[in-house]
């Protein structure tokens, strides 16, 4: 069916479709810790980079076994022989050899795999018919808007990564005079959208459909206002018909807040749903609309918050930044239904001040080799006036997470994938090897200086992201951590009789870990692969020129990895614990903190306690795990949610919940020790914490805790209306 939709927006491309951006790099699957180096030349310094061993216009992945290759060469069936990755040593590996790829995964000349720009919205319909034709996805038609199909969660992880310059506005981490804490960020001066937020003067908490501003002064904290938003209600409608029923809904909910001087923004997401049912004809059908929605509050009086400004996109919301002022919106729209003279049922609108309006059709590309009927929808807003300023959609990416730092955006989509790798005759059989394994598409969208976005670059890697957290960019290169889990198999088809036999290898490929670093133009030009056999990243961490990621199965490999040559990534150590962290943190000079699940018993797989370690990565070359503390608590929200803990090395305070209530750390020579542990009553998912002054403020669902951190006593209870 690929061929089918190849073939189709190749017609595209010969009526006069554009190519705008460079084309998708297939990154070659390694059975052991592999490096590859696609350097320019020394002796020609204007020659472009080479692609990764296996990249290139073919989305076949290339068997890197021999029994794998002789079996294409062959015509014999192939055999699970992937030799066993070397176990890095726990304190100074060799580096891993530069390995050349195989004869047949040497690169491919570029084609027209570049993303596809369109000339009209029919060029568009066109598009989604092959895909249509090509996807077993619309055997479930008839959903519209964009829901996740697939979603991870974040590692619960919050790092400053990169330096960046302080933004205009508080918010995002950026400290005011007065010592307080901001949101939880993985780029320090972008900001990310919270339900708690503060300016160090008041506190903003965002609790259903309801805004509650506060005067932060310890004990003497005062309620300023309660404002109900201007969020449409809820409804549910079902009616029995003479010939069978319909039910028809409509949900909104308030997601997070972006602070930016005296602006509020309010992200909320709503769905419109209809269901019917024809009994005499024994037909149903379904539809759904999701849109996501900015409300932009004034605050220049808090006692009374003015509502100036509302705008939206259609599509579920992935997730959202503030930097310099412009607030950066993504959703995935989806489209399983359409009528080919009416774009707007196949093609995403923004809304101003509730207006649509359809996205411009040279604003729109296509993903190459993509059989997703979903689009991102990626829009920037000046958040001051609460203005949209640009919007760009991509066809062919599903739900995705997001990267941001000052020079780009950087999406990536995973999804698992099923590709025929070769087809020849045996006897009355026709054999088919396939391969099957998650894919990460990867979108690069450049910032301009007036707040505008452009769609810049895609390309793609192997393997399936954990979070935000597994992505970093640095001096114009992209870099990212992957978990690979690789699945072949066989099928003989007797095309006389119509059956179909399947063939599956004794022992499943091992599950390893990779990570890739791409150039402006999302091609691979290093990478190492093939780390920690039969285990799944759990955590990453980037810090400079140094990633630190975890990788758990009953033990938990630190790797550390030098990415300051992109071209040739070196592993540095890989220390082995038992245990694993889902959540790292740099903790002052030369420390890392880690927050997981560990046991009792290093034999027991099953993890059942929280667990802190503070690692020495002083010299990354032999780290080390200095302390380890394993808490009275089977759970804490941190470990999926890096906005619900807070980490401040200077001030010696670590702080999150956990079934047992709030708990506060610091971090000594001798260890881990706690400072105080606070009833708070049950359910604490949603829990946040920030400090202004002497004051720790804890927020739950329904009250606020303020706790005088002199002598860890609750000087005041707040209960949350």
């Amino acid at each position: 069916m690929k061929k089918l939709l190849c073939a189709v927006l190749a017609m595209l491309l010969l009526a006069g479709c554009a190519s705008r951006v460079p084309p998708l790099n297939d990154i070659e699957e390694s059975a052991e810790p592999t490096a590859t180096d696609s350097r320019p030349a020394a002796d020609d310094p204007q020659q472009e980079p080479t692609e990764a061993p296996g990249s290139g216009t073919d989305a076949t992945p290339v068997p890197t076994d021999d029994a794998a290759r002789d079996a294409e060469s062959t015509g014999e069936p192939e055999t699970d022989q992937t030799p066993a990755p070397q176990t890095p040593d726990a304190t100074a590996p060799a580096a891993p050899t530069v390995t050349p790829a195989p004869p047949s995964a040497q690169p491919q000349p570029a084609s027209a795999e570049a993303d596809i720009g369109f000339k009209s919205y029919d060029d568009i319909a066109v598009a989604l018919d092959a895909i249509k034709l090509s996807s077993s996805l619309y055997e479930y038609s008839g959903f519209r808007g964009g829901f996740a199909s697939f979603a991870v969660n974040d590692e619960a992880e919050m790092v400053q990564a990169e330096e960046m310059p302080a933004a205009t506005a508080v918010g995002g981490g950026v400290k005011a005079d007065a010592e307080w804490s901001g949101t939880n960020v993985q780029v320090a001066g972008v900001d990310e959208g919270d339900i708690v937020k503060t300016d160090g003067t008041n506190i903003y908490i965002l609790k259903g459909s309801t805004l509650e501003i506060y005067r932060a002064a310890g004990s003497n904290t005062l309620r300023l206002s309660r404002t109900e938003l201007d969020v449409p209600a809820s409804s549910d409608n079902y009616l029995k018909t003479d010939n069978g029923w319909t039910s028809e809904g409509y949900y909104s909910n308030a997601r997070e807040m972006f602070l930016y001087g005296n602006t509020l923004a309010v992200v909320y997401g709503t769905e419109e749903y209809s269901e019917k049912y024809d009994e005499s004809e024994g037909k149903y059908s379904y539809s759904n609309n999701q849109r996501t929605e900015v409300l932009y509050y004034d605050l220049s009086v808090p006692e009374a918050p003015l509502l100036k400004s509302k705008t939206g996109q259609d599509g579920y919301y992935c997730s959202g930044r503030m930097y310099g002022g412009v607030l950066y919106i993504v959703t995935s729209y989806g489209v399983y239904d359409w009528v080919y003279d009416d774009p707007g049922s196949f093609v995403p609108s923004i809304y101003r001040s509730g207006t649509p309006e359809l996205i411009a059709v040279d604003s729109i590309i296509m993903l190459p080799d993509s059989d997703e009927s979903r689009y991102l929808v990626v829009s920037s807003s000046d958040a001051a006036e609460g203005n949209m300023i640009s919007c760009e959609a991509v066809l062919g990416a599903g739900s995705a997470q997001m990267y941001m730092n000052e020079n780009c955006i950087c999406l990536a989509s995973s999804e698992w994938v099923n590709e025929e790798l070769s087809v020849y005759t045996e006897s009355v059989y026709t054999v088919k090897n396939y391969f099957s394994g998650y894919r990460t598409s990867l979108v690069r969208i450049g910032l301009e200086q007036d707040g505008s976005i452009t769609t810049e670059a895609n390309g793609k890697v192997d393997g399936r992201i954990i979070g935000q957290f597994a992505m970093d960019e640095k001096d114009g290169f992209f870099r990212i951590v992957t978990t690979n889990e690789p699945y072949r198999y066989t099928t003989y088809t007797d095309d006389e009789y119509g059956f179909v036999n399947y063939k599956y290898p004794e022992e499943r490929s091992p599950s390893s870990s990779g990570l890739y670093i791409l150039d402006k133009n999302m091609e691979t030009v290093g990478s190492l692969t093939g780390l920690g056999e039969n285990e799944t990243v759990y955590s990453v961490r980037f810090a400079g020129d140094t990633a630190y990621f975890v990788t758990y199965r009953q033990t938990d490999p630190l790797f550390a990895v030098d990415v300051s040559d992109p071209y040739e990534p070196k592993l540095m150590s890989a220390l082995k614990i038992p245990g694993f962290s889902e959540y790292l943190h740099p903790y002052g000079d030369g420390l890392l903190l880690g927050l997981g699940m560990g046991s009792d018993d290093p034999e027991q797989t099953w993890q059942d306690r929280v667990k802190l370690s503070m690692f020495d990565v002083s010299d990354p070359y032999d780290v080390s795990e200095l302390s380890v503390l394993l808490l009275d608590a089977y759970y804490t929200p941190a470990l999926s949610d890096h906005h619900a803990i807070l980490v401040d090395s200077e001030k010696n305070i670590i702080g999150f919940a956990t079934d047992t209530g709030y708990e506060v750390y610091k971090y000594t020579d001798s260890g881990f020790v706690r400072q105080t542990v606070i009833d708070l009553g049950g359910y604490t998912w949603n829990t946040r914490s920030l400090y202004i002054g002497d004051s720790l403020y804890i927020i739950t669902e329904n009250k606020m805790l303020i706790v005088y951190m002199g002598s860890w006593w609750i000087s005041r209870e707040i209960a949350l209306m």
